[in-house]
């Protein structure tokens, strides 16, 4: 199974596209996308969707992963990253992937075992659960990662309740 998984926020985006395989998981592509803070918030939408695009022709995934949003203190930021979500969700459906939500409580606990974890903490588990190359990435791309990892060792359980 091959997901595209997708940390929504404004401003910078987390992708990453992971395959399991035989039991293992490998990371296939990981990136954190930024659209420039001078352009018009319609264009960077639309840079966000042609970016999916991009990613799902190359990669031609199974289906998507993408965090659910919660409620942030800044109203502003919270409207902006809902409607990035959307471009998100839309865009994926095009390309008829089915799509899972989850929390950041459950990608931190898929992740580390606690539901309480800090970013840091999802941080330095990620390369102990997959192999990762020595480039930096931004905690968004991290967060892109563990959202992908949570959707595939979440799939075999999720089939099991239906």
């Amino acid at each position: 199974m091959k997901v595209l998984a997708i940390d929504p926020g404004y401003g910078r985006i987390g992708f990453a596209v992971l395959l399991k395989e035989g039991g293992k998981t490998n990371l296939l592509f990981s990136e954190c996308f930024e659209t420039e803070k001078e352009t018009v918030f319609e264009e960077r939408l639309k840079k966000i969707g042609d970016r999916i695009r991009d990613i799902a022709q190359a990669h031609q995934p199974d289906c998507a992963a993408i965090e659910r949003l919660f409620f942030s203190k800044n109203k502003k930021t919270a409207l902006q990253t809902a409607e990035v979500r959307g471009v998100c969700i839309y865009t994926t459906k095009e390309y008829n992937l089915t799509i899972a939500e989850y929390t950041p409580n459950q990608v931190k606990n898929a992740i580390t075992g606690n539901s309480n974890a800090t970013k840091s903490d999802v941080i330095r588990m990620v390369p102990r659960l997959i192999t990762l190359d020595s480039r930096k990435r931004h905690d968004d791309e991290y967060d892109a990662i563990a959202i992908g990892i949570t959707h595939l060792v979440s799939v075999p359980y999720l089939a099991q309740q239906q």
